[in-house]
């Protein structure tokens, strides 16, 4: 398992112990069986990893992060005799700096301005359309009679 804390602020072993539990309770949920896990099980990876110098970045690392991983998981195969020792050189090569968060956050404020002015202009064809088309069937279909609209 993958711990991959920007802040380096959790505990390893909490984190370990939460997601046994985890997964001890949906195995008893979704199968009706299965007890208490032994925590050595799923060993935790706490690999070497950029670490944010704010508070406010940790969307940004997460990003990076699964951007990093992602890029690296075509042909990677990791069995649990090797897990620690091919994760840490997965992860000692990715470098990501409080610099490249600053830029990572205004091109996510970009993206987010182009999305919005998109999403705003599909929803206005739509309510337009939607106009349109009460229009060409004959009036405001609002659910009100003929004789409440004239009063």
């Amino acid at each position: 398992m993958l711990m991959l804390d920007s802040l380096n602020l959790h505990s390893a072993q909490k984190f370990q112990r939460i997601i046994v539990e985890w997964l001890a309770y949906e195995a008893r949920a979704k199968r009706g069986r299965g007890g208490p896990l032994p925590v050595k099980t799923i060993p935790v990876v706490r690999p070497n990893l950029p670490k944010q110098k704010n508070t406010w970045d940790c969307g940004i690392y997460t990003c990076e992060y699964a951007r990093f991983v992602l890029s690296r998981l075509d042909g990677l195969v990791i069995d649990s005799d090797d897990v620690k020792k091919r994760a840490k050189r997965v992860f000692s090569s990715c470098e990501f700096t409080a610099e490249d968060a600053v830029q990572k956050r205004g091109e996510m404020k970009e993206l987010y301005r182009t999305l919005r002015g998109a999403y705003r202009a599909e929803l206005k064809r739509r309510v337009e359309e939607s106009r349109g088309a009460k229009a060409e069937s004959g009036g405001d279909d609002d659910g009100s009679t003929e004789e409440e609209t004239e009063q």
